[in-house]
């Protein structure tokens, strides 16, 4: 997919689930890469209330949150390719990199991009693509949070609590309702397994 904060922000969605407003206010200073258990601290996302702001996570209860991601090998080669590509485009300019840029903003001035911008450039290349999702029209950026959560429920990666506590959800029944269908593909498997064991 090459370098660019755009095919960061796509690898970001599949590979962790994260929307689109916090993969948009994710800075490198949120991303531990080098410790022996990598994590994204999701700690910001950017709202719109007349024009974009950087907002703290808030929880069900009204208090401030974080929540943690972790990071697969794939993803960790992914950000630092990408760090990579970042310091030494800013070096080039006689820049000095920064851990609080944006990951997929632009370093030179240090803005960040614009969720509604990501989406935009997503419905280009998915209309580009001819790709089409579950209702035959374009997938949605939206659309990568659940093909993840999707398949870590129907592929058994994970189980529904650890699921439900990285995308973000106020409870695992959160979890199960939106994801329902591909629970019932997961129980069907499990069972034809289990029978096949008897």
């Amino acid at each position: 997919m090459g370098y660019g904060s755009f095919p960061m922000a796509v690898r970001l969605a599949i590979a962790t689930g994260m929307r689109r407003g916090e993969i948009c206010a994710l800075r490198w200073q949120d991303i531990d890469l080098e410790s022996s258990s990598p994590t994204i601290h999701v700690v910001h996302a950017l709202t719109q209330d007349k024009g974009f702001k950087l907002d703290t996570l808030k929880d069900p209860k009204g208090g401030d949150t974080t929540r943690d991601v972790p990071i697969g090998p794939k993803l960790q080669s992914w950000l630092k390719e990408h760090r990579s590509c970042q310091e030494s485009e800013l070096h080039q300019l006689d820049f000095a990199f920064d851990n609080s840029l944006y990951v997929v903003g632009n370093p030179l001035d240090k803005s960040f991009k614009k969720p509604e911008v990501l989406g935009r450039e997503w419905r280009m290349l998915a209309r580009a693509e001819g790709w089409k999702g579950s209702q035959g029209e374009p997938p949605r950026f939206h659309d990568l949070r659940h093909t993840f959560a999707t398949l870590a429920i129907q592929d058994k990666v994970m189980d529904v609590m650890a699921l439900s506590r990285i995308l973000g959800h106020k409870d695992a029944s959160m979890t199960l309702n939106i994801y329902a269908d591909a629970l019932e593909e997961s129980k069907r498997n499990g069972m034809d397994a289990y029978d096949a064991t008897l």
